[in-house]
């Protein structure tokens, strides 16, 4: 009885505030969710990249669950005793009318009930106009007590229900805003590179045979970049340097391949962009605000394993990330 009693607090909790209600489901979901992520720290990093993702699969669901599946709430009553007065049956109406007196009453006649005569008083009309009569006190005092009050002017005053949620759009479309910046170095980008051809552009073709991918990312190549670098969503291109494309050994430019395309089947960029779009609409929330950075984290960790198994060669493949982490450095650009 306790179970049902708080499931029908819960249930009508959820529908006198449901976007509260949403928000302690979304919380449990993210404490859950950093719970799992701590116990798999030290495991394969694809556990964590799961984790984060079905989180922000979870939380962009609860909302449409919350509006499309209608509430259910449960009435509990508990049997309350009568009270005697209210127990007891009621009366026969026929036993009733027969215990009133059988005798007639015995009423004074009609002559001494009623007057002869009747005194009239005037009318409105001829009291207020005749001479020496004034009006009666209650009609005076009425109109004393009565004055007339002027129209209250209209108070302006601002609901929490309306600034809370402009604070919250604010706070989405200045999260939101910082992909701008991305978008437009992105196609700068484009503009600047051009495809690779020759040496880098036949180990590509190498590496795409042997992880078996039909489809991959265009690959080009630049001189205003320290780092290779996998972007774009719809049309996604694998950008090398020009001096890494020219001066780096095979070995260590398959590893680079296998490094990016790992990103790229696993679709992480895609899913970067899908988890920074949930996180964004929970930017005031604390639990929220690493969740992309852990989900990266973990995505470079896949691709740094898958690389280095490719190659067959971890040490090497360690050298390479500092040397590439060294650039990154001198340049302060990716």
């Amino acid at each position: 009885m306790s179970l049902l009693w708080t499931l029908s607090n819960l249930m009508r909790w959820q529908d006198s505030a449901p976007l509260l209600f949403l928000l302690v489901k979304i919380t449990l979901v993210l404490a859950l969710a950093w719970l799992a992520v701590a116990a798999t720290a030290r495991r394969d990093p694809r556990w964590r990249v799961f984790i984060w993702r079905i989180t922000a699969v979870g939380i962009f669901v609860l909302p449409l669950l919350a509006w499309l599946v209608p509430g259910w709430i449960l009435l509990i009553t508990t049997p309350t005793m009568a009270s005697p007065a209210e127990s007891a049956p009621l009366a026969d109406p026929l036993l009733v009318m027969s215990s009133a007196p059988s005798s007639p009453l015995n009423l004074p006649p009609a002559a001494s009930v009623i007057p002869s005569t009747v005194p009239v008083s005037p009318p409105m009309s001829e009291r207020s106009s005749a001479p020496g009569i004034s009006s009666s006190p209650s009609t005076r005092s009425v109109a004393a007590l009565d004055p007339i009050k002027p129209a209250a002017r209209p108070s302006w005053s601002i609901s929490w229900k309306v600034v809370l949620p402009m604070a919250w759009l604010v706070g989405v479309l200045l999260a939101l805003g910082k992909i701008l910046p991305q978008v437009r170095r992105l196609k700068r980008l484009r503009r600047q590179t051009i495809p690779a051809e020759g040496r880098s552009e036949e180990i590509y073709r190498q590496v795409l045979s042997d992880f078996g991918l039909t489809s991959a990312p265009e690959l080009r190549i630049g001189s205003r970049l320290a780092s290779p670098l996998l972007a774009g969503v719809l049309r996604p291109m694998l950008i090398l340097p020009d001096d890494v494309a020219q001066r780096f050994p095979e070995k260590d430019l398959r590893a680079i391949y296998a490094h990016e395309l790992s990103h790229y089947r696993q679709r992480d960029v895609a899913w970067g962009a899908g988890i920074y779009s949930v996180t964004s609409l929970l930017w005031f929330h604390p639990l929220a605000r690493r969740v992309m950075r852990s989900h990266e984290r973990a995505c470079e960790e896949v691709s740094d394993w898958v690389s280095a198994s490719y190659l067959g060669d971890v040490e090497h493949y360690r050298r390479l990330l500092a040397r590439l982490a060294l650039r990154i450095k001198s340049t302060g650009e990716l």
